[in-house]
């Protein structure tokens, strides 16, 4: 191989090895965006549980005077 497909090749070669290295820097990117939105999701079912729990208790006060109220 002469010196002149050598220089080619590597030079082929860095332009392979920087794009790899541009689609590894997306791929932490993307993978770094997808925690903050699972993080997010977590917060907002911890808070709708929190809610539902909440009416639940309500509701189930609620009913219990009703009762207290119609029988007594």
């Amino acid at each position: 191989m002469d010196d002149a497909t050598k220089q080619a090749l590597f030079t082929k070669l860095g332009e392979i090895d920087a794009k790899l290295d541009g689609l590894k820097e997306d791929n932490q990117n993307q993978w770094e965006h997808q925690r903050g939105l699972d993080t997010r999701l977590r917060k907002q079912e911890t808070h709708s549980a929190s809610i539902s729990a909440t009416i639940a208790a309500f509701v189930a006060v609620s009913i219990d005077v009703i009762k207290k109220g119609i029988s007594g």
